[in-house]
């Protein structure tokens, strides 16, 4: 796999007169709209999974997953229209999403809503952080990403809400998502 360098990311930013920091850089360079396309596989297969029995549930992962479309669909045009070029681990994260979706469902709801919580709770971190590196020239940017952050804690406490749990087995399952989509996030900067 070839890494994508900050440096020729920045030469290219400079070409077209961009003006972005190293630090925005690789903020930037981090593919969100990867990782997101990977929860949204999730969302969807928790929506095939309680749909028999659980409206409200249903409606409300629906819900979840119309915006994070909407965060996906935003970064997907900034990075095109940034020219940055995307992780090459999105095939790897369509899979982690699905298995990680089809195994918390086999788990039953409080696994599967816990996964969520979860995994929302590393997106709004991560939100947080890009939030602390982008400057004040970039004003819709950080706007956006604020709106989406608001998003993500939403989800995470309709998940809590829902029979997330994160007691006794859960709170292992807990750590292994959390440092998982760290780890995920991670990677995607340098890749």
């Amino acid at each position: 796999m070839k890494k994508i360098h900050i440096d020729r990311i920045k030469e290219l930013s400079d070409l077209v007169k961009l003006n972005l920091t190293s630090e925005e850089l690789k903020t930037l360079s981090v593919d969100l709209n990867d990782i997101l396309d990977s929860f949204d596989k999730l969302n969807s297969l928790e929506i095939n999974v309680f749909n028999e029995f659980d409206d409200d549930l249903k409606d409300k992962i629906e819900e979840m997953k119309e915006q994070e479309k909407e965060h996906s669909e935003y970064f997907e045009k900034e990075i095109q229209k940034r020219k940055i070029k995307p992780t090459y681990l999105l095939p790897l994260w369509d899979l982690m999403g699905v298995f990680l979706g089809f195994g918390t469902a086999l788990l039953g709801k409080k696994a599967t809503m816990l996964c969520t919580a979860s995994v929302e709770e590393v997106i709004e971190d991560h939100y947080q952080n890009q939030l602390k590196k982008i400057g004040d020239d970039e004003k819709d940017l950080k706007e956006k990403i604020e709106k989406f952050k608001e998003d993500e804690i939403t989800h995470k406490n309709t998940a809590y809400n829902s029979g997330a749990i994160n007691k006794g087995f859960y709170s292992i399952m807990d750590k292994i998502i959390r440092t998982g989509s760290r780890i995920a996030i991670t990677i995607s900067e340098k890749i």
